[in-house]
C-alpha cells in the first residue's frame, strides 16, 4: 500500500479514500473490525 496524499482502499468493489491524517487510527481500528467480520476467529 502506498501512502500519498491519501490512501485508496477497495473493499467488495467499493472504494474508500482515507486522508493521511486518519491512516494510523482508522486502518488499525476499521480493518481489525472488518477482519473480525469476514474472518472471525482467524486472527
Amino acid at each position: 500500500m502506498s501512502f500519498g496524499r491519501g490512501t485508496n482502499i477497495s473493499i467488495n468493489g467499493k472504494s474508500f479514500s482515507i486522508p493521511n491524517a486518519d491512516i494510523s487510527g482508522l486502518t488499525a481500528d476499521s480493518l481489525s473490525k472488518l477482519s473480525g467480520l469476514h474472518i472471525d476467529g482467524l486472527i
